[in-house]
């Protein structure tokens, strides 16, 4: 009941953090009721597990202790079969070991070792259990927006903090260097890869982010999101504005001829800015941008230009300059958190505790003397029980 148990509040445990908001162990500090109950239950879900098995463990010490160094003969009921052969021969020519030998018994071992495997395997439960919980409860987690060519320093707050119940406000570890993103396409035109190589400023190494694998930095792992687009810098003349050059993030769409829109807040303007970017590919083979900026006023289009680089179009009361589209920026998670890898060490437990339990259970096979007969009394749990009665069978057929 223990394991099942123990197992029926760990998926319940993992289920419920994935179903918090975020796709997160954790949730905002100043989360809802709903979700900050969530999060309780969950660690004390983990906790309460962690603790019915640690209860258990001494109990299951002194259990694989006194089995391992057992020596003492059985007493005989009355039933047990009497063999005329040579038992201890032809079990140990099957591969059992002689553990203990007196005059009038002889213990006979397989898998001797594996009675430390239901010992191992729980403690590799307590592991888990208990690095989860500080896993789930030490997280923090932010977003980084990092422009190409832009340098963020170390200590920098992240946006979007979301911060576990022992975790800390995340902050950018180090000090980086924004590089350029560089998509890959699937012939069908959907985004297949992006790829970015900043700079970590003070020891001058790469930091490469891809999407679907983790980086590790300084402490942190970093998961780049697919929400990437180029800076435009777009220069309006005209009416309230003389000259102003503005810098403009655009998100790129989800592949070649995608859209990805952004509003823009012109301020004394009378209309709301609306900029649709498109990644197209040129007829060399290379990828370029094509931008396009609208003008609404009372949810009617005003006007509407394709602006081209380096050219001037008269959009509405403006003369619009799209002067740059070279640089990238992208959008990063930074997480940081402790105890996974103690957490993969319990599941390294787990898996070899259960191999062994399962694969290569322990036996053990008394040839007892009783009078003018040798007697076998069989002890093995019960995943062990018919793979001992099979093989001495197989021992009594050989030597007949």
């Amino acid at each position: 009941m223990l394991p099942a148990l123990t197992i029926g509040l760990l998926a319940v445990a993992l289920v419920l953090s994935f179903a918090l908001p975020g796709g997160s162990y954790t949730m905002e500090s100043g989360g809802s009721t709903a979700g900050g109950a969530l999060r309780v239950l969950v660690l004390g879900m983990l906790s309460l597990a962690a603790l019915l098995i640690a209860v258990v463990l001494p109990r299951m010490m002194r259990r694989a202790v006194g089995r391992y160094r057992h020596s003492d003969p059985p007493h005989l009921s009355g039933t047990e079969s009497a063999i005329s052969v040579d038992a201890v021969g032809s079990l140990r020519r099957l591969g059992w070991t002689v553990a203990a030998e007196g005059p009038d018994a002889v213990r006979l071992a397989k898998h001797r070792w594996s009675v430390w495997s239901p010992l191992l395997l729980h403690i590799g439960l307590v592991v888990v259990l208990a690095s989860a919980f500080l896993a789930f409860a030490s997280e923090s987690r932010g977003v980084l927006v990092l422009h190409e060519g832009e340098q963020i320093l170390a200590g920098t707050s992240l946006q979007g903090a979301v911060v576990g119940v022992l975790g800390s406000e995340p902050v950018l570890p180090g000090t980086i260097l924004g590089g350029a993103v560089t998509p890959a396409y699937w012939p069908q035109g959907g985004t297949r890869q992006l790829t970015a190589e900043h700079v970590d400023v003070e020891t001058g190494e790469p930091v490469v982010l891809e999407v679907n694998r983790i980086t590790r930095w300084r402490g942190v792992r970093l998961f780049p999101s697919q929400t990437w687009g180029r800076v435009y810098y777009v220069r309006f003349d005209g009416a309230e504005l003389s000259e102003q050059v503005l810098q403009i993030d655009v998100p790129a769409g989800a592949g070649l001829g995608e859209a990805g829109y952004r509003d823009l807040d012109l301020g004394q303007s009378p209309y709301d800015v609306r900029l649709k970017a498109i990644e197209n590919v040129s007829a060399e083979g290379a990828v370029q941008p094509t931008l396009v900026l609208r003008l609404e006023e009372d949810g009617e289009v005003a006007a509407q230009e394709e602006l081209s680089l380096l050219t001037t179009a008269t959009v509405g009361p403006y003369a619009v300059s799209l002067l740059s589209a070279d640089e990238t920026w992208q959008e990063i998670f930074v997480v940081r958190q402790t105890g996974v890898g103690t957490l993969m060490v319990g599941i390294v437990l787990v898996v070899v505790g259960s191999v062994a339990l399962y694969l290569f259970p322990p036996a053990d096979v008394w040839v007892v003397k009783d009078g003018d007969v040798d007697r076998l009394v069989v002890r093995a749990g019960k995943l062990g029980q018919t793979g001992v009665a099979d093989q001495i069978a197989r021992a009594m057929e050989a030597h007949e």
